[in-house]
């Protein structure tokens, strides 16, 4: 038995080295979710050592081996023996969680979703091992002979059953498993539909998780079975004189072998997702779930937006919420009855039917002098009939719906400011680059083709506060034709699979060609407003040569002699140290103009917005002073020598932006933590009431950034570098204005 069981945990081990050794070697075997096996593979290696436990204690009497595991040191082996266990088997079901937020959810971050996956497991594990060895006679001698649950002087007994092991182990067990094999088929459905092109990813993502699935199944299949075996029959690994040899030699070969299964599981992933354990092509190495999600949302959201200005242009029913759905064949159809096609030219259709107002964005529809709707029409996707279904259900396989809030209203923004239904469709019939916002929300967005539109998720409390406040926001438009207020041109929400997630499209506030070597974001604050730092290894465009870089590199900057490539982040208030520098003319209309719109902020309850501020360098030749020839050469110009050109700001862009946070409960809650618990400067946090945000936004940023600029007064006034500041000084006091030398 103890040969059994020393050569499986010795094969377990070495297992154990060879996934964490391939891991780290071979960029091919770092594909996600494999961190997470790694880490289930650490906690195997600890399990398998403990069971040297047993051969260490062979001799000893059970008496003294109950006594140490309940009150010596060997208490903390049981301790650990059971953070082991149960942690192993929390990292696979954090692993089946993982796959089911994939599928329904393409907007998940994995690295961060990993983090708060390893923090699950270690609290988890922990907590329990905690309350092993605080509840009495949980802990000790268990029937494997090592320290873990409680032996019970009953167990020879076939009719008893260990409570402790089966509360602290196997029922957690059971219910993992089951849960696991619940989260396959529901991942295995949701792939029955989707973009061709992601089936492939679908079918792989899923196919190594169902890898996993069939191998610790298997493996606890077979271990439960000599368990029971030998539970029924009375027998133990601590018997004096085991009554069935044979079954405990085995189990114990099994236990000790747990790891060889994520070995062979490892092992049969690689060959099948890249067809050996050496030849990964980049694609498939760096192919990633929620990105092939993403593109088949971003497709059906752009297809979605085109079809609702169509119908927006063909069928006016004011500011009601528009439902459209997706058919299995790409059609769109409102629920009025009116089809959107999209031709092969890219153009759009419509073939309008009867209309169909629907009312409410919670999801409460109305048909038009008919009372309550009690089922939409939406397409079947088995007859490709319209059929008449309950509303709040979970959405069959193929069903795509598409929400446009305020049409009538976003129509008119988009006539007011000259972008035409075909120029509108034209520019978001493709689209560009994706990424993930800078800000705090970490809103992901994407542009369209020509960079004009930008499409970002948003909140529901967020678009539902935009339609309270379109009247206002459609008459300021009116009144204000030069508004810097961002321009909202479309509200809509997707329900794909069983998510539902919402989107803004607004104007992009940098539509040049020329390049933007800077861009800041203006709150008029202080406190905690310094660009965030890179992290090193992150890859990076340089804001002055505009090439890529990985942060950390001895790689310089063609634009900076001896000078390493500067990330082209966005900066913040305590970053910027000049002041821009327009015509007073100019100065005095932009400043009037940002006046009047944080007016119309503040006097709508909003706060927290920012002035997003884009700068262009140029080079600007300088008239040349006479020279003086009888000087020497070095001084010939008043003392020295004039240089030809100069380099500096040539043209700004400005757009006031996130203009769509109320000041509400959860932002004096804010205000709150920040003064009394993290000791804070109550005057320059951003959390302050709408009028206080308002007077301090248009005296530090409108009027001494923008209002007080001249060519004799270059320098930025504001507050001195929060470096130079002690946190005394920022708790209790507004420091005092000075010129600000620092630089980023």
């Amino acid at each position: 038995q103890l040969a059994l069981w020393l050569s499986s945990a010795i094969l377990s081990i070495f297992s154990v080295i060879f996934v964490v050794v391939t891991y780290v070697m071979y960029r091919s075997f770092r594909r996600h979710p494999n961190n997470l096996v790694v880490l289930r593979s650490v906690m195997d290696l600890v399990f398998c050592s403990l069971l040297f436990q047993h051969v260490y204690d062979k001799g000893e009497s059970t008496a003294n081996l109950q006594e140490r595991c309940e009150n010596g040191p060997q208490k903390f082996m049981g301790f650990l023996t059971q953070v082991t266990a149960l942690g192993s088997e929390l990292c696979f079901l954090v692993i089946c969680g993982d796959l089911a937020l994939s599928v329904v959810n393409p907007f998940t971050d994995t690295l961060a979703n990993s983090r708060k996956y390893r923090w699950f497991v270690f609290l988890v594990s922990i907590g329990s091992g905690i309350l092993l060895v605080i509840i009495p006679g949980a802990g000790g001698l268990s029937f494997l002979g090592i320290c873990w649950t409680q032996l019970h002087d009953n167990d020879d007994s076939s009719a008893t059953i260990n409570v402790y092991s089966w509360s602290f182990f196997f029922v957690p067990l059971i219910l993992i498993y089951l849960i696991c094999m619940g989260t396959l088929l529901f991942a295995w459905q949701r792939m029955r539909s989707g973009l061709p092109e992601s089936f492939k990813t679908h079918q792989e993502m899923i196919g190594m998780s169902r890898r996993y699935v069939a191998g610790y199944f298997v493996y606890w299949t077979i271990a439960a079975s000599f368990y029971l075996a030998i539970f029924w029959r009375g027998d133990t690994f601590v018997s004096d004189e085991p009554k069935y040899p044979a079954l405990l030699d085995a189990l114990a070969f099994i236990l000790g072998g747990k790891a060889i299964v994520t070995l062979v599981v490892w092992i049969m992933n690689a060959k099948a997702s890249q067809g050996g354990l050496h030849h990964a092509s980049e694609e498939q190495v760096m192919a990633d779930l929620n990105k092939v999600l993403r593109n088949e949302v971003l497709k059906y959201t752009t297809e979605g937006i085109r079809a609702s200005v169509a119908l927006a242009e063909s069928s006016r029913n004011g500011d009601e919420v528009c439902l459209l759905s997706r058919s299995v064949d790409g059609t769109w159809w409102h629920d009025g009855g009116a089809q959107v096609f999209f031709n092969q030219d890219g153009s759009v259709s419509v073939d309008a039917a009867r209309d169909v107002s629907l009312r409410d964005l919670s999801g409460s529809f109305e048909e038009k002098d008919s009372g309550p709707l009690t089922g939409a029409l939406i397409p079947d996707p088995r007859t490709r009939r319209l059929s008449s279904k309950p509303r709040k259900r979970l959405l069959t396989m193929g069903e795509t719906h598409f929400r446009d809030f305020c049409p009538e209203s976003f129509h008119e923004i988009r006539t007011m400011f000259g972008v035409t239904r075909e120029a509108y469709d034209r520019s978001l019939s493709q689209t560009a680059k994706e990424r993930f916002s800078e800000g705090a929300s970490g809103a992901f967005l994407y542009f369209s083709q020509d960079q004009r539109f930008i499409v970002k998720t948003t909140t529901k409390s967020e678009c539902e506060y935009l339609c309270r406040i379109m009247p206002a926001y459609k008459d300021h438009f009116r009144r204000n034709p030069n508004t810097v207020i961002t321009k909202f041109f479309g509200c809509h929400a997707i329900q794909l699979y069983t998510m539902t997630m919402y989107f803004l499209v607004m104007e992009n506030v940098f539509i040049t060609d020329v390049p933007i070597h800077e861009r800041y974001d203006l709150k008029g604050s202080w406190v905690s407003r310094n660009a965030p730092i890179v992290a090193v290894g992150k890859k990076a465009v340089c804001r002055n040569c505009f090439q890529s870089f990985k942060v950390g590199d001895r790689e310089y900057c063609p634009a900076r002699p001896n000078r390493p490539h500067v990330a082209n982040t966005v900066l913040k208030d305590n970053d910027l140290n000049f002041k821009v520098l327009l015509s007073p003319d100019r100065a005095k209309q932009i400043t009037d103009q940002m006046n009047r719109d944080t007016d119309f902020l503040a006097g709508q309850n909003i706060m927290d917005y920012s002035l997003l501020l884009g700068v262009n360098r140029r080079q600007h030749p300088i008239d040349r002073v006479e020279p003086n020839t009888a000087a020497p050469l070095h001084r010939q110009d008043q003392g020295g020598l004039q240089a030809s050109v100069v380099e500096g700001p040539g043209m700004y862009f400005f757009g006031i932006i996130d203009i769509l946070q109320e000041w509400d409960a959860s932002k004096r809650m804010e205000r709150f933590l920040k003064i009394f618990c993290r000791c804070k400067n109550r005057v320059g946090i951003s959390a302050v009431s709408p009028q206080e945000y308002k007077e301090r936004f248009q005296r530090r940023v409108v009027r001494e950034i923008i209002g007080g600029s001249s060519l004799d007064d270059s320098v930025s006034v504001g507050p001195p570098s929060p470096h130079l500041r002690s946190k005394q000084e920022d708790c209790d006091t507004l420091p005092s204005l000075e010129i600000s030398s620092g630089t980023h």
